[in-house]
């Protein structure tokens, strides 16, 4: 399963050039018209790192998703690759680490502890455990290491010559600024440890979502532990006959947190929802959690309010008005937006077809932005991500599309 964080690149100027020859292929893919060969280019480099690399490894299913489908099977091949060095630790790392976190021997800790891992992602692995008291939990353990190699490679990205440019971006520190802090925040389980219990708080007692319970006592920094739940991946919640009742539920949960909570849940991997055969949804994973203030929550609710009633235009208008630089740079930004968020508005299922105009107008906009100045908020590129990821999600679990690359699910 991968390769031992022993073996994480820390030199900074190695990785500097490894992340600058990744985002420069990816930058000049833009231009070409086969969508794959620049990201076969940049797996290849990203593949010889972690932090980043291994985060851009957790993206692999989405970005398969999002291509046309004749090149999505090609897309994949390559793709395997870059999972297929997803980062591991040993039992022994995380033996040492668990017990120098939680101040006690495994034995002590738990009355069963599976040494390996059922789940591994780009910050960390998650185990399965029972506690003294017969409860299942899992225990989502940091990879040792993966916190310098993270950190580097986020300094290194605000210092790759060009970067600006590369981005066609007016504000790229403040948008990288942005980036960094909410990938810095993936490093401190004490702060998802704070953001899960919010929206427990904020969902207690819902019918239709569920956020599984922390266990404090056996959490900490680097180590973060939540009663296991069981359940089916989105591929296979696809065919039961409430699956549009589980995307109305995600609909709602993404809704109600973000613009009446100011809370965007922007992971969009599809291994962090489980469903349950009575129509509830359990999400996993607040570690990428965007913050929004009253004002932009409010925009983002009037965005929303306007897609509902299938008025683009002021929506369109809206999310222009955020936007800095030339009429047909915002013009374009904005479609592209609008209809990463048309999925979360209106009440039909979303479709393979949603996620290809999404595509088409994210790619058009791309193309044409290279050379030009755009100011946008720090929040639009992790938005973005979120948006694709959900689009994504919905369209697997409602509409038909090809199913999502998935770990087995995990905290």
């Amino acid at each position: 399963m991968g390769h031992d964080v022993s073996k994480v690149q820390t030199g900074r100027v190695r990785r500097m050039a490894g992340l600058a020859r990744a985002g420069l292929g990816l930058a000049r893919g833009m231009l070409e018209r086969d969508p794959v060969a620049p990201i076969a280019r940049a797996v290849d480099t990203l593949s010889e790192l972690r932090g980043l690399g291994a985060k851009a490894g957790q993206m692999g299913g989405i970005w398969a998703a999002m291509l046309p489908p004749e090149e999505r099977a090609r897309a994949e091949v390559v793709l395997a690759r870059l999972r297929a060095h997803t980062t591991s630790s040993s039992a022994e790392a995380v033996r040492a680490l668990l017990e120098a976190e939680l101040g006690a021997s495994i034995d002590t800790l738990f009355a069963r502890f599976e040494p390996e891992p059922f789940a591994s992602a780009s910050i960390g692995q998650v185990h399965r455990a029972t506690l003294a008291d017969g409860r299942e939990v899992a225990v989502k353990v940091q990879h040792p290491g993966i916190d310098a190699a993270l950190r580097a490679d986020l300094a290194n990205v605000g210092n790759i010559g060009g970067v600006a440019g590369l981005l066609a971006l007016g504000d790229a520190h403040g948008v990288l600024t942005a980036v960094r802090a909410r990938f810095e925040a993936e490093l401190d389980y004490a702060e998802e440890a704070r953001t899960l219990a919010r929206f427990a708080a904020l969902f207690a007692g819902d019918p239709e979502i569920a956020i599984p319970a922390l266990v404090p006592e056996r959490s900490s920094a680097r180590v973060l532990t939540t009663h296991l739940v069981h359940g089916a991946t989105v591929d296979e919640a696809a065919g039961w006959a409430n699956a549009r009742t589980l995307g109305r539920a995600i609909r709602r949960f993404v809704r109600t947190s973000w613009v009446e909570h100011g809370l965007l849940f922007a992971d969009p991997h599809a291994g962090n929802w489980i469903f349950h055969p009575e129509g509830r949804v359990t999400v996993l994973d607040f570690g990428c959690v965007v913050p929004f203030d009253e004002a932009e929550r409010a925009r983002i609710g009037r965005v929303l309010a306007a897609l509902d009633r299938d008025d683009a235009a002021s929506a369109q208008a809206e999310i222009a008005g955020v936007l800095g630089g030339g009429s047909e740079a915002r013009r374009l930004l904005a479609e592209a937006t609008c209809l990463s968020l048309a999925p979360l508005a209106g009440d039909r299922p979303a479709s393979a077809a949603d996620l290809e105009r999404v595509v088409r107008a994210s790619t058009e906009a791309k193309r044409k932005l290279l050379g030009h100045r755009l100011t946008m908020p720090p929040w639009m590129p992790l938005t973005m991500r979120a948006l694709l990821g959900t689009t994504a999600l919905l369209a697997s679990l409602e509409g038909g599309a090809p199913p999502i690359a998935t770990t087995r699910p995990g905290p």
